[in-house]
């Protein structure tokens, strides 16, 4: 598994956006990111888990896997969604996705089936789902940042009301279909 983690890695470390934002660790006193080290708790970038695979560090692909989502999730978590970073960590992870998910199921396979019901379940979200899932996690797991709707600095966010289409027409005095 190592080789082809490692042949996955350095073609995810080749592409641009990583080779910008995600080859190295983020420098939060040079870039002046005062709360950098408060929001994430596990600074992690692909240049470390190159270094810790190659020195043999992971006891398998599952913590390599895990490290890798981190570097994005952990960029997802600090930027806004219509940040740069937060829009190449979005997109880098789901390429990594799809690229380590061949050696994810040979691990399984090879494993008896270990964790069989969750990929299962996995396999039917769309992967863009999923990736907004685990990123909406982290953002409440992360110290009052953004915990069971109440925001920091705002305090608790009333739940708008979604109205139907038809009701809106009904309201207009036109006919729905």
């Amino acid at each position: 598994w190592m080789e082809q983690a490692s042949a996955v890695l350095g073609s995810m470390m080749q592409m641009r956006d990583a080779r910008n934002y995600f080859n190295e660790p983020v420098d939060a006193e040079a870039l002046e990111l005062k709360d950098y080290h408060e929001v994430i708790t596990k600074p992690m970038d692909l240049g470390t888990v190159a270094e810790q695979l190659q020195a043999g560090g992971y006891d398998g692909l599952r913590g390599f896997v895990a490290d890798v989502r981190l570097v994005f999730e952990n960029a997802m978590l600090y930027n806004p969604q219509k940040h740069a970073v937060h829009k190449a960590a979005q997109q880098l992870l789901e390429r990594f996705n799809k690229k380590v998910k061949p050696l994810e199921l040979s691990e399984i396979a090879a494993n008896g089936g270990g964790h069989q019901e969750e990929e299962e379940e996995e396999e039917s979200e769309p992967e863009e789902r999923r990736t907004t899932r685990r990123s909406s996690r982290l953002h409440q797991e992360v110290n009052g940042r953004h915990t069971n709707g109440v925001h920091r600095d705002k305090g608790p966010r009333s739940p708008r009301k979604r109205q139907s289409r038809t009701s809106r027409s009904a309201g207009r005095g036109e006919e729905s279909d």
